[in-house]
């Protein structure tokens, strides 16, 4: 059917004038041999980039079948590399020749065929690792060597190596075949109505003309185009117009791999922890009890992010502080307060912890203690509340804000406090944007600093203004750190924002911690997992039990893609874990 259609329509164009002197397509032998028979012997072939590239890769997973150790981002590097002669060299059957016989010697760490405008070993050879292969080091193997040789020699024939120095792309033909099956979708008989050539014809027009196509029409039949039509298909064009050049670009290239490659791996890790979702026949089967229905819960990532979030004025930052009962995320609040950074605008409240006591040490400290429903601070009774009506009232405050970031000196801690508490009594601040933490900041505008404390508010305040204040009072507090960030040119500038979801994801995190980690008790004893990756997994939300039922489901695969971003090598911490719970069910049988 494919090469019928192919040659009836280059009769078309023959018979209008135009004539076809070259075929850009894979390689279907039969459509281009019935072209040459019907036209002219002297029509030619260009191959399709993609197709050739797509071939090259399989390939490769064919070798990597006979190599176990050759990995996927092994084959990954090397049709990276294939790519990169086929783009640099086309034209030049020679250049490819040279660069495809360095591919794989290079791989191997021998760079005698290797040409300096590429090989950075040459350039310096004390300092070079490889950017793309496993662990930046040299591959190994003599019979995966020869393989690779044996592949890549079969690529520098001269017949060949004349077709990859004139390999064009049939993308613009992909395009044009989407356009039309948006317009003429397959799943509508339009071949049998008498629209499909003006479909057609409007799909054509859009490739060629862009958008505005439709305005040229109307006025060809004497209709008016319309103001809104024009102003709609004008800005129609100029995105595809940006697109077009946006998506030429290295940056956006990579950008497209990364996201594929998230896709994969959300879509390998999805289908690892929901298990077997469908099963035909399955309602005739004797044993329905012992069909794996559970659904592991989906996993927790958490990516901080520091971000400069746009339109953000001095006066929507908001200096905050807390005194709280201890260093954990879930400790009581004892005392909120917040100043505008540009007004005096001032918000201070005492909280009553719900256990109506404050330990002893941080009495010592903070010199605020309970008697009773009594709060005292320096032993002088003051106004307190419980904490969801203080929230609240901050709530309230902060209203006055449109949108407002909170500053904290070391608001890695304030925040999560925060966040966790107006969570536990579902206050919702709306106008958050998200937490800065002035510590950082004055890490980098004070580098020489050293010490422990040597960055601490009162330390900065002792040796800047020279003067002491009532630390560890949360108003007063919060009125020097204003003073310092006034003191720095251009601070909004300078203060890193993170947002609000990454405060919440990272107190997820932590209490996934709490609750998983003690699972992987025994392993971390039997030196089976690293306390690290033990908390990694936890902290992701996956208990030893939910490994136990991956690993039953699917292998040490399956347990290579959750370990997957909590270790350089997950295949090994995989084969470890795999080991311990063959073990164990060694032991109990």
């Amino acid at each position: 059917m494919e090469p019928f259609l192919t040659v009836n329509g280059l009769l078309r164009l023959k018979e209008k004038g135009l004539c076809v002197k070259k075929l850009i397509m894979d390689d279907d032998t039969t459509t281009f041999v019935l072209a040459k028979r019907s036209l002219s012997d002297d029509i030619e072939k260009a191959g399709d980039k993609n197709h050739i590239i797509k071939n090259m890769t399989n390939e490769l997973y064919k070798i990597k079948d006979k190599n176990k150790n050759m990995s996927v981002k092994t084959i990954k590097y090397f049709s990276k590399c294939f790519s990169y002669v086929l783009s640099q060299n086309k034209g030049n059957p020679e250049g490819i020749r040279s660069n495809l016989k360095a591919v794989t010697p290079h791989a191997f760490g021998c760079h005698d065929y290797c040409n300096v405008s590429w090989c950075r070993f040459l350039s310096d050879k004390e300092n070079y690792t490889h950017k793309s292969l496993p662990f930046g080091k040299d591959l190994v193997g003599e019979v995966l060597r020869t393989d690779l040789e044996a592949l890549f020699s079969r690529y520098s024939s001269e017949a060949m190596l004349h077709k990859l120095s004139d390999l064009q792309s049939s993308n613009l033909n992909e395009n044009l075949n989407q356009m039309i099956a948006r317009k003429a979708p397959k799943a509508v008989h339009y071949s049998g109505s008498e629209s499909l050539d003006y479909r057609i014809s409007a799909a054509v027009s859009q490739k060629n003309e862009g958008q505005f196509y439709l305005v040229k029409v109307n006025e060809t039949h004497n209709l008016s185009p319309g103001k809104f039509t024009q102003k709609k298909l004008n800005a129609l064009d100029q995105k595809r117009n940006l697109r077009k050049h946006s998506d030429m670009t290295i940056e956006k290239k990579r950008r497209r791999l990364e996201l594929k490659e998230a896709r994969l791996s959300n879509q390998n890790t999805h289908e690892v922890l929901e298990g077997k979702t469908y099963e035909s026949g399955v309602s005739i089967l004797d044993d329905t009890e012992s069909i794996d229905i559970e659904e592991i819960p989906a996993l927790d990532t958490f990516t901080p992010t520091c971000t400069t979030i746009e339109n953000v004025e001095l006066d929507n930052f908001i200096i905050f502080g807390l005194e709280t009962t201890g260093l954990n995320f879930d400790v009581d609040i004892i005392q909120i307060a917040a100043t505008d950074m540009t007004t005096e605008s001032q918000f201070q409240m005492y909280v009553r912890p719900p256990s109506g006591y404050i330990p002893k040490r941080v009495t010592e400290i903070t010199e605020l203690e309970m008697h009773g429903l009594q709060m005292y601070h320096k032993l002088i009774p003051v106004k307190s509340t419980g904490i969801k009506v203080a929230l609240e009232l901050f709530q309230n405050w902060i209203k006055q804000f449109s949108r407002c970031v909170l500053v904290a000196h070391n608001a890695n801690y304030d925040a999560k406090v925060f966040m966790n508490a107006c969570e536990m009594h579902s206050i919702n601040i709306d106008n958050l944007i998200g937490f800065a933490d002035s510590l950082k900041l004055f890490r980098k505008l004070y580098p020489d600093r050293k010490g422990k404390g040597a960055h601490s508010q009162s330390s900065l305040v002792n040796d800047i203004f020279h003067k002491s204040y009532d630390e560890h009072n949360a108003i007063a507090d919060v009125s020097c750190l204003k003073e310092l960030l006034l003191s720095v040119e251009s601070v909004k500038e300078k203060l890193s924002v993170f947002s609000v979801n990454d405060v919440n994801q990272s107190i997820k995190r932590i209490k996934n911690e709490k609750m998983f980690y003690k699972t992987y008790t025994q392993m971390i004893y039997d030196k089976m997992i690293p306390k690290s990756h033990a908390k990694n997994l936890a902290g992701r939300g996956l208990s030893l039990k939910h490994l136990e039922t991956i690993h039953e489901r699917s292998g040490v695969q399956g347990l290579q893609v959750i370990c997957k971003g909590i270790s350089t090598n997950p295949a090994k911490v995989a084969t470890n874990i795999s080991a311990a719970f063959s073990t164990t069910k060694t032991d109990q049988s």
